[in-house]
């Protein structure tokens, strides 16, 4: 089923409203990156994330992004622990 333009909008804007949403649970643990590459990344992903950017999204889908989740040194905690 088709959709239009608008409505295609409207579901970006709520997907990146619930990412953002989330990115207040992101955490990061420093001591788990392999490189200081990879802690720069993590500091500019914590930067985007405080200042609610548009690279927060484009950094969030990034493979070597995803790495660092899967290796620990980025993780979302639960809401529950706050």
């Amino acid at each position: 089923m088709p959709i239009s333009a608008a409505e295609a909008r409207e579901a970006q804007h709520e997907a990146r409203k619930q990412r953002l949403s989330l990115a207040d649970l992101l955490r990061a643990d420093e001591s788990k990156a392999a490189t200081s590459a990879n802690i720069m990344r993590i500091r500019r992903i914590i930067a985007a994330v405080a200042e609610r950017s548009v690279i927060y999204d484009i950094l969030l889908s990034e493979c070597e992004t995803q790495r660092l989740f899967t290796c620990g040194a980025l993780y979302f905690a639960h809401p529950e622990r706050f």
